[in-house]
């Protein structure tokens, strides 16, 4: 799926959460978002594991292995809107890049 596509689906799932956020922006050319939820997700955890990492590397090259642009324990890859918003409301941040 499409990462506009995918990106509003997820965020027309939780349109009625006022807990879910979602971060968008362009870094090197690159656009990005960091979905998840307020309260069930560390908001360190997302600026030291996810955002800091990709300010320090040229995502605008990113060939889809986010194991080389993240700081994480453990990534999961996700494949449909259901299975994206399963993944956050279990307390995970969902990131995607374009």
């Amino acid at each position: 799926m499409e990462y506009k596509a995918f990106a509003d689906g997820v965020k027309d799932f939780f349109s009625r959460c006022d807990d879910f956020f979602c971060r968008e922006g362009n870094l090197n050319g690159a656009r990005f978002s960091v979905l998840s939820l307020r309260g069930v997700t560390s908001r360190d955890f997302i600026a030291e594991s996810v955002l800091r990492p990709m300010l320090n590397k040229d995502i605008a090259s990113f060939n889809g292995d986010f194991g080389s642009l993240l700081e994480c324990p453990s990534i999961t890859a996700v494949d449909t809107v259901h299975s994206a918003a399963d993944f956050i409301a279990k307390g995970e941040t969902l990131v995607l890049i374009q």
